[in-house]
C-alpha cells in the first residue's frame, strides 16, 4: 500500500498573477538584504577567529605528541594486539593500522530509531527528506521615466507583473508556507519526527582491542573515509537497470558508489520506533524509507477554510492529477562509512586488566583521537589533519578580508570616524 502512495516526481502549480501600478517597491528586498548583510558581518569574524584557534591548537597540540607516538607494528606477529600493548606507557598516543590479522577490523553501526544496522562499518548517516511546496516569483516590470526639481530624467521600474509559481518536491530541509502567497493550497506541514542524524560504531574492534565511538566522533576530526550509499535489495545485490549499458558506454561502473545488502537485514525495522509510531516501510527504489503523510480531520478542514478564503479552493490544475508525493511525507536514506583497512590515533585507556583505545588528552586539554582511511603512517596522518586545518583557516582568512574591505568603511562611517 505505502509502495503506491512512494512517488519520487516532482509537480508544479501556478499560482496568482499580482499587477502593482506605480513605482516598483522594493523595500521588502532591501529589509531582507539588510538582514542578511548584519548576519555576514558577524558571523564571518566568529568563524574566522574559530578556524585560527583550531589551527593553532592542532600545531601546539601534534608538536607536544610526535615524539611520543607508539606504533604496534611489531604486534601484528602476535595473537594479541591487547596483551601486547599492555606494556605500552600512557604518556604518549598509539598508532595501530588494521592491515594484518592481529588487527584486523570489526564492528557495525545502527540507526536504533529504524532498527538499521550496517555491519562491518565505522559510521551510518540518516539522511532525511521532506515532500514539501516551495515558493518561487517571477515579475516583469514596465520602465518609466521622470524628471526632478533639477530637471534631470531618471529611470525607474513601474507597473510590475508579479507571477507566482510552485513546485512540490523532496527537499533536505523544511519550508514554511505560512508567508506564501496562497499558502492553503501550498501548504506544507512541519512534522520531523527523525531529523538527519550520524551514528557512529559503538562495538569496533582492531584485532581484540576495541575503539571508543569518542574516537569516532571526535569533534576535532571526524571519521575520515568516503561516504556510499546503502540499499537493501532481495538478494543483496545491485539489480541491473535500463540505463546500465549507457552508464558502461559513457567509461562509468554501474552500481559504483553504493553498498548493497539483503533485504533480510532489515528484520529488526518492523518492530522500531519508526515503524510503530510513524508507519515508516522500506519502499527501496534507492534505499528509501517511506512515511506518508495522514492529516487530522481537523487540518484538513482547516486547509479547506483557507483554500476558500484565498480563493484556491476550485482551483484545479494538471499537476494535481500527476502522480507526485504529498506535502508531508517523509524519505529516510542512508550513507555509511566502511573503509576496509583504517589508520588509528589515539589515546591507551586502562580498566583493571582491560585496554583500549580512547581520545588522548593532550597538556592544553585538546582531544586527539584520529581514523583515517588506508595505511598510514602516523606523521603522514597528523600532517594530512594539519594541511585540512590549514587550508580551512587560509579561506576564512580571505573571506576576513573581504570583510574588511566591504563592511569596515561602513563600520567606521557609523561610529563617525572617517573612512580611508
Amino acid at each position: 500500500k505505502f509502495l503506491q502512495m512512494y512517488s519520487p516526481w516532482p509537480t508544479y502549480r501556478r499560482g496568482r498573477t499580482v499587477v502593482t501600478t506605480g513605482p516598483r517597491d522594493n523595500r521588502g528586498s532591501s529589509c531582507v538584504l539588510m538582514v542578511i548583510a548584519v548576519a555576514l558581518s558577524i558571523a564571518i569574524p566568529v568563524f574566522a577567529w574559530y578556524a585560527e584557534r583550531e589551527f593553532r591548537d592542532r600545531m601546539v597540540a601534534f608538536e607536544e605528541v610526535k615524539d611520543d607516538i607508539r606504533t604496534t607494528d611489531y604486534c601484528k606477529q602476535t595473537p594479541s594486539l591487547s596483551d601486547c600493548i599492555q606494556t605500552f606507557s600512557s604518556r604518549g598516543p598509539v598508532h595501530v593500522t588494521s592491515d594484518s590479522k592481529t588487527t584486523e577490523l570489526s564492528g557495525s553501526s545502527q540507526d536504533p530509531d529504524f532498527g538499521v544496522v550496517v555491519s562491518n562499518s565505522l559510521e551510518v548517516n540518516r539522511h532525511t527528506e521532506y515532500c514539501q511546496w516551495m515558493e518561487h516569483v517571477s515579475e516583469q516590470c514596465q520602465k518609466c521615466t521622470r524628471e526632478d526639481s533639477k530637471g534631470k530624467t531618471t529611470t525607474y521600474d513601474c507597473n510590475c507583473v508579479k507571477t507566482y509559481h510552485y513546485t512540490k518536491g523532496w527537499r533536505s530541509h523544511r519550508i514554511n508556507s505560512l508567508l506564501f502567497n496562497q499558502p492553503g493550497a501550498h501548504y506544507n506541514p512541519q512534522r520531523d519526527p527523525f531529523p538527519s542524524k550520524s551514528f557512529v560504531s559503538t562495538n569496533t574492534r582492531l584485532g581484540d582491542l576495541p575503539v571508543a565511538s569518542s574516537v569516532l566522533k571526535n569533534a576535532h576530526s571526524s571519521v575520515r573515509a568516503p561516504t556510499r550509499g546503502v540499499e537493501w535489495t532481495r538478494s543483496g545485490e545491485r539489480e541491473a537497470a535500463w540505463y546500465d549499458g549507457l552508464l558502461r558506454w559513457m567509461g562509468l561502473q554501474p552500481g559504483s558508489g553504493w553498498r548493497f545488502e539483503p533485504v533480510e537485514a532489515l528484520g529488526a525495522t518492523r518492530g522500531a520506533p519508526a515503524a510503530r509510531e510513524h508507519k515508516f516501510v522500506y519502499v527501496g527504489k534507492g534505499g528509501y524509507f517511506f512515511s506518508p503523510y495522514q492529516p487530522s480531520d481537523y487540518e484538513r478542514y482547516f486547509k479547506y477554510f483557507v483554500e476558500f478564503m484565498e480563493g484556491s479552493l476550485l482551483d484545479f490544475q494538471l499537476g494535481d492529477f500527476i502522480s507526485s508525493c504529498q506535502a508531508g511525507d517523509i524519505r529516510v536514506s542512508y550513507k555509511v562509512k566502511d573503509p576496509r583497512d583504517v589508520s588509528v590515533l589515539a589515546g591507551l585507556h586502562r580498566s583493571g586488566d582491560a585496554v583500549s583505545l580512547g581520545l588522548f588528552r593532550t597538556a592544553a586539554d585538546y582531544e586527539l583521537g584520529i581514523v583515517q582511511e588506508g595505511v598510514r603512517a602516523p606523521f603522514d596522518m597528523l600532517s594530512l589533519e594539519l594541511s585540512d586545518a590549514k587550508w580551512v583557516c587560509a579561506w576564512w582568512r580571505l573571506a576576513l578580508l573581504g570583510w574588511a574591505v566591504v563592511v569596515g568603511p561602513s563600520w567606521a562611517a557609523v561610529a563617525g570616524r572617517e573612512s580611508p
